[in-house]
């Protein structure tokens, strides 16, 4: 490889993290405009627990574990960890599923971002 061909790739390397980078604002400047947190992002996964006996998940990848006692979800934010008792996925689309049972515990294994 010569020496201007690897400048060119340094260079088309530096102008898609800029376009990234400017992407990413646009979209941080959109959500602001539209007063929507910036957590409304896809890659984010939002819970909404009702009581102990309903949880809802949007934004995950797919379902790693499913046991009647626990239930792993990945996510854009790590492995999700739901542990309770007689638990079932009511519903699960691409976006949304759906727990029923007694849940009692909700936390992340890890952390990969």
């Amino acid at each position: 490889m010569d020496r201007n061909s690897s400048k060119s790739n340094i260079e088309k390397k530096r102008v898609c993290c800029e376009k990234q980078i400017r992407t990413a604002r646009r979209r941080g400047q959109l959500l602001r405009l539209v007063d929507l947190p910036e957590t409304t992002s896809s890659s984010v996964p939002c819970l909404r627990l009702r009581g102990d006996a309903l949880l809802e998940i949007e934004n995950y990848s797919g379902v790693l574990e499913l046991t009647d006692c626990l239930i792993r979800l990945h996510t854009g934010l790590g492995i999700l960890r739901i542990e309770g008792k007689c638990m079932l996925i009511r519903r699960a689309d691409g976006e949304k599923l759906l727990v029923e049972g007694r849940i009692g515990s909700i936390l992340f294994e890890n952390n990969v971002k």
